[in-house]
This record gives C-alpha cells, structure tokens and sequence, in this order.
C-alpha cells in the first residue's frame, strides 16, 4: 500500500480477508506485471495467449474451455475482495474494472487483486460511516444490492468478450459471477458468524433476479436423521472436458441420484472425522 492507503477503513477490510497469506490488496500504483481487467478485456493479445495456455496446463482440448475457464479463474480470484468485505465488515468497495489489477504466472494463474481506490459503501453503523469516501446505505438488502451492481460493472466487460469463445450468452457469463459471488459470499460468513449466517449471505447474493441473475442453489439435505445442506451451481465450468474427466463438487451436469450418493459419502467422512 501506498499515499496514506494503508490508513483507509477498507485497508482494515482487506487485511481481515487475508487468507493463507493471500487477499487483495490497495495500491496507487500497479505493480510490475499487473493490469486492470478493463485493460484485460481490451488486450487481444493476452487473452489470446492465455486462451491457449490453459487448456495445456489443464488438459483440456475442449475448445470452449480456455475462454471459460479464464473468466472463471479471474472472477473467482478477484470477486472474494468484494463479498468478503460485504460478509465481513458490511463494506463494498466502490471500483471499476480500471481500477481493479491482476498478474497472470506462467500458467495463466490469475493473481489477489490490487485494488486502486479507497471508496467504499457502507451502513450507517459502520465505525467509519462519517469517513469522506464512505456511501451509507440504509439498509443491508441495499448494501447487497449495491454490491451486485458493483459486481455486474467490474466483469461485464470481459465477460462479453470473453462470451462468444466460450460459446455463451453474456447472461450466462453473469450468471458465472453470481455463482463465485454465492460462494465467496457463502464461506467468509460462514466462517465469521457460522454456518447459518452463512447460508443466509449466500441466499442473499444469490436471489436470482438482476443484474446477474444466479440463484443461490443451495439443497436441503437430510442424512443420518439430520439435515445438511450442499450447493449446486447454476454454470458449469467445464473442469469435467479434462482428460480425467472428473466432475466438480456442485456439477449442475450430475444426476439428482449421483449428486445424492456423493453427498451422502462427503457427509459420513465428515461424521467419521467429527467434523459434522
């Protein structure tokens, strides 16, 4: 951090995001080797490149999957700073695709972004609601809302350049946003409130209307005489035209009755190890 960033109430977010070393970060500048994803989205170049690149490091010869799994990887790298702050402080960052930055290693690896501003919506209970660059908003549902909006402007516009590689509509593109939204949304609250707060942050995130339309997916699921619940996405990212063939956890491409079956594995191992 630089210019004072480090003093700003959503300094003290980011820090509280920092997960195995990682989180987002505030900068003035952008680092060596980092751009801004509206820079991203204009560069024919790079995303030509890493187009190319991630299927050889994923092993895919699906002709879908680099421009999917771009969008997926990015948003999925990025999108945490947003709703962690919004799970966890009730804060929304108040920035667009210029002033969010990324590197890619070698292998395409999408970066914690840097974030260039310091503006932030908040409630009115907020410690720092007088602060000059804090937006109070009345009430949490309009936080959210806001959030959304926020998200929906900060990826549509490599979302629809993006679209037409991966053989989508930009409606599901945003559909992508809204399921890495319900997750990041899912797992901070979770683990600074519980579970039960938790889920209720990802019903929120994922309510299913515009502007990005994906609904939460999450099942209720008794098992043993208790009730779990599991997630099912809305997309598919298409980790599945691998060579292995593997299919993700929440694979909205599984049948009912196999999605069932690992669930019911996933939580006996869980009771096994007391972790359920």
């Amino acid at each position: 951090m630089a210019d004072g960033m480090e003093q700003s109430p959503l300094a003290q977010t980011f820090l509280a995001l920092v997960h195995e070393g990682e989180g987002p970060q505030l900068s003035s500048q952008p680092p060596d080797g980092y751009g801004s994803l509206a820079d991203l989205a204009r560069s024919e170049a790079k995303l030509d490149w890493l187009m190319a690149r991630l299927p050889e490091v994923w092993d895919s010869e699906d002709p879908r999957f680099g421009a999917a799994w771009l969008f997926e990887k990015t948003v999925e790298h990025t999108v945490w700073a947003f709703v962690g702050s919004f799970a966890v402080h009730h804060r929304v960052p108040l920035v667009g695709p210029e002033a969010v930055w990324v590197a890619f290693d070698e292998d395409g690896t999408c970066s914690a972004p840097v974030v260039a501003d310091t503006r932030f919506a908040c409630l009115a209970d907020d410690p720092h609601a007088d602060h000059p660059q804090a937006e109070v908003l009345a009430s949490l549902e309009a936080l959210r809302d806001r959030l959304l909006q926020q998200l929906h402007d900060i990826y549509l516009p490599l979302a629809r350049v993006l679209a037409k590689p991966a053989r989508r509509g930009l409606r599901t593109q945003l559909r992508v946003v809204a399921d890495l939204a319900v997750v990041g949304g899912w797992w901070y609250a979770s683990e600074r409130w519980g579970q039960e707060t938790g889920f209720r942050y990802g019903e929120m995130l994922g309510h299913g209307g515009p502007p990005l339309w994906g609904r939460d997916g999450f099942r209720a699921f008794p098992h043993r005489g208790r009730v779990f619940h599991h997630r099912v996405r809305n997309t598919c990212c298409l980790f599945y035209t691998r060579s292995e063939r593997r299919f993700c956890f929440t694979c909205p491409l599984r049948s009912k009755t196999d999605r069932q079956e690992r669930w019911a594995q996933h939580f006996d191992a869980r009771i096994a190890e007391g972790k359920a």
